[in-house]
């Protein structure tokens, strides 16, 4: 099904248990983001880009770049319905270490803080 652009995402993630984000050139991985929060299982490409939000088999999968290693993990997952469940709970928790906002704020203005001193 190609639905064309989508503004409300959330609402195609809450009825999901699983991200497949199977891009074939890093770039930056909002989609990611958005799934870990909602504490969704994610199967990415292996990319920096990637490999700064997705520790491979603690929250979620890292694949290589092509159409094997994609199926592979999605094989891995469909056939493993309680490490879904891990993972995603896994990525809900980094989502919050990671993005909370008062957090990164603080942090922030710790850093200029240092920085005018």
């Amino acid at each position: 099904i190609f639905t064309g652009a989508i503004p409300d995402v959330s609402i195609v993630l809450a009825s999901t248990d699983i991200l497949v984000w199977p891009a074939i050139v890093p770039h930056f991985a909002r989609h990611i983001m958005e799934a870990m929060v909602m504490g969704k299982a994610v199967i990415a490409s292996n990319f920096l880009s990637s490999k700064e939000l997705i520790t491979h088999m603690e929250n979620g999968v890292l694949v290589e770049p092509n159409k094997n290693s994609l199926s592979d993990g999605m094989k891995l997952l469909l056939e493993n319905p309680s490490l879904i469940y891990r993972l995603g709970n896994k990525s809900k928790e980094k989502s919050k270490l990671m993005f909370d906002a008062a957090q990164n704020n603080q942090l922030i203005v710790s850093i200029i803080s240092n920085l005018v001193q």
